[in-house]
């Protein structure tokens, strides 16, 4: 018991940290000087984690001095994890909202097709898509928008970044959890509210620019979670992630196999001076579709599971279809799924 209130007084002064930042930033700089700093903290702590583990791992094997060190810091920092668990900071949350306006693309909006309000702890899911390279949409318009703040909703990201050193802290102190099957059913179990992109890495390797793309025929799982706890399911679509960053094409089966090892097989091009910041002229509507109440059946059939999939995914093609002509880029767009 003392474990736990120790922890949370730590978790607490440094969250605390993160609010006094946040209010010297207001007073101290002028808006439009901060106008980048919400989405580059987060893509800058995001890239640069895979960019460190990547250079880790090469120190390993090409400079064998370099091992104690790595040990050491790996002890460390993965030991300090047990004694202060990652967890959400309310500060934090509010310290990103703030941090996301002035808007970084040249359009950012969230429209709603149901304008009843959602509780919290009411069951209810919200699948985001496309994935796109960075998520852009489930990030600025999604977890850094003031719109969603007071639905208390676990942003589910793929597990292995919450593996990586500094974007896990920032991505739990921020409201983001593991997608991981483990805490996938602990959540729903509870009844929280979640946000996820069911296409995964897949989705993000199918990226191209101008196109709309989704991988969702092969995911079922989160229909059958879903099932399984009687959860409402919102389809929800980013018109405009398309158009973030351009990638390669080459080698789609390459690197499409590369997602079995949670290896993201997207090589993105954005901004000519910071290739990882996405494009600033894109412009982002995430529409949130109509809800999809799905019935509680403690132990779906293939055929159950089947059946609501389909309905799910008729259901974001006419999220697709019924925005395309006011908020996509070309009003003949085609919603390709795989």
């Amino acid at each position: 018991m003392k474990r736990k209130t120790l922890c949370r007084v730590v978790g607490d002064l440094i969250a605390s940290l993160f609010k006094i930042s946040h209010l010297k930033v207001q007073i101290s700089i002028p808006l439009p000087r901060v106008i980048m700093l919400g989405i580059w903290t987060l893509f800058t702590v995001w890239v640069g984690s895979v960019y460190v583990v990547l250079a880790t791992l090469l120190a390993l094997v090409f400079l064998p001095l370099t091992r104690p060190y790595v040990l050491a810091f790996a002890v460390a920092y993965y030991g300090s994890r047990l004694v202060m668990p990652l967890r959400r900071s309310q500060y934090v949350c509010e310290w990103f909202v703030w941090a996301n306006s002035p808007a970084y693309f040249a359009k950012q909006e969230v429209v709603r097709e149901d304008t009843e309000p959602v509780a919290k702890q009411s069951k209810t899911m919200f699948a985001f898509h496309p994935h796109g390279v960075l998520c852009c949409g489930w990030s600025v318009n999604g977890a850094m928008n003031a719109s969603w703040l007071d639905l208390k909703i676990s942003w589910l990201a793929a597990d292995v970044l919450f593996k990586l050193p500094f974007v896990s802290h920032v991505l739990s102190w921020g409201g983001s959890d593991t997608a991981a099957k483990p805490n996938f059913e602990r959540l729903m179990k509870q009844g929280d509210n979640i946000a996820l992109l069911p296409g995964g890495f897949e989705e993000a390797t199918l990226f191209a620019k101008g196109e709309h793309r989704v991988y969702i025929k092969k995911r079922a799982g989160f229909i059958k979670y879903g099932l399984q706890c009687g959860y409402t399911v919102y389809p929800v679509y980013t018109f405009g992630e398309e158009e973030t960053f351009y990638a390669v094409s080459w080698f789609l089966p390459l690197r499409l196999w590369l997602n079995r090892f949670q290896v993201p097989g997207v090589i993105p091009f954005g901004t000519w001076w910071c290739s990882y910041m996405p494009l600033r002229s894109a412009k982002l509507t995430t529409v949130v579709g109509k809800p999809i109440k799905l019935p509680r059946i403690d132990a779906p059939t293939r055929e159950d599971v089947a059946k609501y999939h389909q309905v799910y995914m008729d259901a974001l093609q006419g999220v697709f279809d019924r925005n395309k002509a006011k908020y996509a880029t070309d009003p003949e767009a085609t919603l390709h799924m795989y």
